[in-house]
């Protein structure tokens, strides 16, 4: 929908704000509004209530009382310092963060929500190991101001806009999920039942995993492979180096089918050769141990005689392909055998001990090759299609932004627009 500008602009006086209706002001932050400071809140002394508890980077509990009037805007000052979060209700804010209510401007709140939104706060940061936002910098911050019912206007135009936008998104990113969804679900049935509807079937011999393709075998990990092991856990700061030519993967680095070592730490040659027991050759396969245990990839041929640290390594298998067994153990049925043994409450994790008796469906090797190559396809063009339907996300959310901008600097006018 195309918007009108207003019919008569003035320069503001602020090279980033340009221009502005003739008849609105360019006026300091202070000038409008006063930050009131959060209270301590530690979360052992929140009791049952009603009342929503606000920190740096949003809504973190409810308690029995609240410290603001509502409706109430909430600033955070630390940690996500900038970051605008707003409530039609009494909350409380805790000390993290600021809040402004009624008895701290006279202005529509809802309007200086969007307003506040178009400053970019999270760009004031005094501390760059805790960010943090100065009250005295965001004062001196200029808003475009207009009168009261001006205000309204706006805001119920950014109300309006801005839901069904966000409604746009939110539909958006089901198809995602549901895309996501559809790739394990083809996954765990490639791996399990195979392509052929027809083939006589067997039982597994796992109640979970049921009937497998009767010509399929089923596999201990110890034996799929001539040996498990664990990438050596080192103290990293002896032998990462910055200048190092060897990249030096950990859990972190390791997707589902996939490896980036594009920001993964290095060593030098001679330290690789000193960790020879954990040294990686093209068709290894690694298993995050820790973490997200049982996150499954392929060792590329770009990363031949690289390293890693405290992941579970597979030797390229000898009765199997091993991308068919990155499938397997990235399907439920490597996840949830991965799930019986994993143990700890802060870090889920497994012993190697548990994992060589996994059990694995070994098709031939022509249909572990038709089975792979079908399911690389599928894993492209799904993957297509959700990035274009992220790329849509993103412009959506790039829309949202640029036309809050545009409605409370008035570059549009959305008086006539608001029904």
């Amino acid at each position: 929908m195309a918007h009108i500008r207003y019919q008569n602009y003035k320069p503001s006086g602020v090279a980033w704000l340009g221009d502005i209706p003739a008849h609105w002001e360019a006026r300091r932050l202070k000038t409008i509004a006063r930050f009131g400071y959060g209270d301590s809140l530690p979360t052992e002394e929140r009791l049952p209530g009603e009342y929503d508890v606000y920190g740096s980077n949003g809504l973190v509990g409810q308690h029995a009382e609240a410290n603001t009037r509502g409706p109430c805007i909430i600033v955070g000052r630390k940690g996500s310092s900038g970051k605008v979060a707003y409530s039609e209700k009494p909350s409380f804010a805790i000390d993290t963060t600021y809040f402004i209510d009624e008895r701290l401007t006279r202005s529509n709140l809802r309007w200086l929500y969007y307003s506040l939104q178009s400053l970019c706060l999270d760009s004031f940061s005094k501390d760059s190991a805790v960010p943090g936002l100065a009250r005295e910098d965001a004062y001196e911050s200029v808003i475009a101001f207009c009168g009261v019912s001006e205000q309204r206007a706006i805001a119920a135009f950014l109300d309006r806009e801005t839901e069904r936008i966000d409604a746009l998104i939110e539909k958006k990113l089901r198809q995602t999920e549901l895309l996501q969804e559809k790739r394990a679900a083809l996954i765990s049935h490639a791996v399990a039942k195979g392509l052929n509807p027809d083939a006589p079937s067997k039982d597994s011999g796992i109640e979970w995993l049921g009937q497998i393709p009767a010509h399929w075998d089923m596999v201990r990990l110890k034996h799929v492979s001539p040996r498990q092991s664990v990438g050596l856990v080192i103290t990293p700061s002896i032998y990462v180096d910055p200048d190092g030519s060897v990249p030096f993967l950990f859990g972190a680095d390791v997707t589902d089918f996939g490896i980036n070592a594009k920001g993964a730490r290095r060593i030098t040659e001679e330290s690789n050769l000193a960790l020879h027991q954990s040294m990686l050759r093209c068709g290894d396969l690694v298993t995050v141990r820790v973490g997200y245990p049982g996150t499954t990839a392929v060792v590329p041929p770009e990363l031949d005689r690289c390293n890693c640290a405290s992941m579970m390594i597979i030797r390229k298998p000898r009765k199997c392909r091993p991308e068919w067994l990155c499938y397997v153990m990235n399907s439920p049925v490597g996840r949830s055998q991965v799930d019986v043994v994993e143990y700890g409450a802060a870090q889920k994790q497994f012993n190697i001990g548990h994992a060589v008796e996994f059990r694995i469906p070994i098709p031939p090797p022509e249909e572990q090759t038709q089975i792979v190559g079908y399911l690389d396809r599928e894993r492209t063009r799904l993957a297509t299609l959700e990035g274009k339907v992220l790329n849509s996300i993103g412009f959506l959310r790039e829309y949202r932004t640029a036309l809050i901008s545009a409605a409370v600097t008035g570059q549009i006018d959305v008086r006539g627009e608001v029904m």
